[in-house]
């Protein structure tokens, strides 16, 4: 592999001033395909309100935002995992690099309930999140990039619970929260040969998931 030969260059080279690449994953091709399948290029011609959620590569894990400019950046940011896909070069104005969010916020609660909060709104906010649990990631580990995400996968679980918690004591009184896990079985780590089989599987689950949701609102279940 590519990826494996370039780092192990990198570590034979060190003593002579080479440094470990940033990812094992440079992702160049990866943003080409992205950016080819976006409708629109920024936030603001965003048909349905859009943010993106990142964690500061500048050592406070700070939760970055985005919710103006360029599409892309913010896209690639979110979604950038420490030591699999190298961050994206920071852009003018910018003071650091970004992670994936999800080291931060998984899946977004604390945010979306505090952007409603801070509008002032008065009503109570149904908060529907989709949540991909880890459980059919809970097996032995095996080579080094599988022990390395599991550990990341364990963090981010561990931070899920937390603000899961969070949202449903806290905030009880002014969300309404509503997840949606399709408990889809992942067979092996970037195995992307099943992603139309998981699409249809996640969205039937989804739909199905939505009607009950819908029963139990209509009847005053929270």
């Amino acid at each position: 592999m590519a990826s494996h030969a370039a780092i192990l260059r990198a570590l034979l080279l060190r003593p002579f001033g080479r440094f470990l690449p940033d990812g094992l994953i440079q992702g160049r091709r990866l943003a080409s395909l992205i950016d080819a399948g976006l409708g629109v290029k920024d936030f603001q011609n965003c048909t349905i309100p859009f943010r993106c959620i990142a964690c500061s590569d500048d050592g406070f894990n700070r939760r970055k935002i985005f919710r103006n400019g360029l599409l892309l950046p913010a896209i690639l940011s979110s979604m950038s995992l420490p030591g699999i896909l190298a961050p994206r070069p920071a852009l003018e104005g910018e003071d650091c690099a970004y992670y994936d969010g999800g080291l931060v916020e998984k899946t977004p609660l604390i945010s979306p309930i505090a952007d409603h909060l801070r509008s002032g709104d008065k009503r109570k906010l149904l908060l529907i999140a989709t949540h991909f649990s880890n459980e059919a990631r809970r097996n032995p580990a095996r080579g080094f990039i599988h022990r390395f995400v599991q550990s990341i996968y364990a963090l981010e679980e561990a931070l899920w619970a937390y603000q899961l918690k969070e949202a449903r004591q806290r905030y009880r009184d002014q969300v309404t929260l509503l997840l949606l896990n399709p408990h889809i079985v992942e067979p092996t780590l970037f195995d992307f040969s099943r992603v139309d089989e998981h699409y249809l599987r996640a969205r039937e689950d989804f739909k199905h998931k939505l009607r009950n949701g819908s029963l139990a609102l209509t009847f005053g279940a929270d």
